[in-house]
Order: C-alpha cells, then structure tokens, then sequence
C-alpha cells in the first residue's frame, strides 16, 4: 500500500531540519546518567594525604619494631654470653669434680693398702699395731716388747700354778712382776721348785730357749705405718732402741 501524504510529508520535514552541534553525541554523553560531570582534583587529593598519613603510620611503627628488635638482640647477647661463661663454669667445675673423685678413690685406695698393712703388722697378743717389734728365733713370729716380757711372767704363774704344793707362800697368787732372783729361786738349782726356764711362744707353743732379737728394720717400717694412720696409733718412743739384755737376762741364762 502506497505511503500517505501526510506520512511522505513527514518525512521530509526530518530530512530537511538542520544539525544542531548542542545536541552532539559527545555534549549528549555527559548529560547520561551515571556520568561524572564535576572534576575529579578534590577527590585524588583527599585519596593522596590518606595514603601518606597510612605511609608514615607505617613508617612509624617499622621503626619502633626495629628499636625493639634492636633490644631483644642486645638482651640475646648478653643472656648468651652469659651462657657461654656458665657452660666454661660448668665444665671446670666438672673437671674439678672428676679430679676430686679420682683424688679420693687414690686416697681411699692408699687408706685401704695401709689399714691392710697394719692388719698384717699386728700384735698377735694385744692385736694393736706392733710396738718395739722383737722376733722369737725359734719360730719367727713378732710380738711387741712388752707383750712378750708380760707373756714369759705369766708362762711362770702357769708354772708355779701346777706345783701349788711346793710353791713359798710369797709367791702364791703372785701378780707382780718376778725379779731375777725370783726366777733364780724358782728355776735354776737342784732343790728349785721349776726346774729349768721354759716358755713357749704364744702362737705356736714352740719351746723358746733363746732371747728373741730386736728388727730395727721392721721397727723403722711400723714406725712410718703408724705415722701415716694418724695420731689414733700410739707407739712407744722409736728413737731409743730396747736393751736385749736388759729384760731379757732376767728369763734366760747367759
């Protein structure tokens, strides 16, 4: 169907109507919705000191990280030092403890050899460390001096206590020491009451028919032995030796 003439009309009307620049498509866009029609300086400049007030905060804090940093590490070193002079402490005191030990375990071994050595020195009769150390001939056995000068009197009280009905009222339950004329009366002559000078050693019970003899060898060594125990030990003055003759020519004949 053919256009009217009020439509062909029309038409040539919006041909015909001239450009109008106003209404261009750049000038059009900013009238769009959404479009920004203010300038954008005032926004980026409230955008540019918020991000510097952010960068020194930051900058703030890294330094007072950094000065605590700064101080845990000098606290670090210090402690560590400290460490390393306790570990030398610790190893010196150990070394002196170790040396301490081995100190005692010597001395306690020494200790242990000395009171093994003064076991093997003892008296058989008083069972002390031997004192002024005289040997029976006949058997070798060691006594002390005054241990044996003790033992012969009583080898006579044993004597005199089987002759009991020949025995002078003086000597019965006699406790004192016997003279030499004691012995003399009693041992030596035709009519004596204990003929002969018998003892025996008072381990073995060997007949002793000599004087025993004085080991200044062994003597010097108990001497140093009871030294080395301490001031527990007594002895007798070392310095001056017995006299053989002197007790003992009073139990034998010469």
């Amino acid at each position: 169907m053919p256009p009217s003439r009020s439509e062909s009309s029309d038409r040539q009307k919006q041909v015909k109507k001239p450009y109008n620049l106003r209404s261009s498509p750049s000038k059009s866009k900013s009238s769009l919705p959404g479009s920004c029609s203010s300038s954008p300086t005032s926004s980026t400049l409230s955008m540019s000191s918020n991000d510097s007030d952010e960068l020194s905060f930051l900058h703030l804090e890294i330094r007072t990280a950094c000065k605590s940093v700064s101080k845990v590490k000098a606290l670090l070193s210090n402690d560590i030092k400290q460490l390393r002079k306790a570990s030398t402490i610790c190893v010196e005191l150990a070394k002196t403890r170790r040396e301490r030990d081995n100190i005692t375990a010597l001395n306690q071994d020494v200790w242990v050899k000395l009171q093994a050595a003064d076991k093997a020195l003892q008296c058989p009769v008083c069972h002390d460390v031997i004192d002024r150390p005289f040997m029976v001939v006949e058997c070798r056995h060691t006594y002390c001096y005054n241990c044996l000068v003790t033992w012969f009197h009583q080898c006579i009280r044993n004597r005199l206590h089987y002759r009991e009905e020949k025995v002078p009222e003086k000597f019965k339950n006699h406790l004192e020491p016997f003279t030499k004329a004691d012995i003399q009366m009693l041992c030596d002559g035709r009519d004596s009451i204990l003929p002969g000078r018998f003892y025996e050693c008072p381990m073995c019970r060997v007949f002793i028919s000599d004087a025993p003899i004085e080991i200044p060898v062994f003597r010097d060594v108990v001497s140093a032995i009871a030294e080395a125990l301490g001031p527990d030990v007594q002895l007798a003055d070392q310095t001056k030796p017995a006299d053989p003759t002197a007790p003992w020519v009073i139990f034998f004949e010469k």
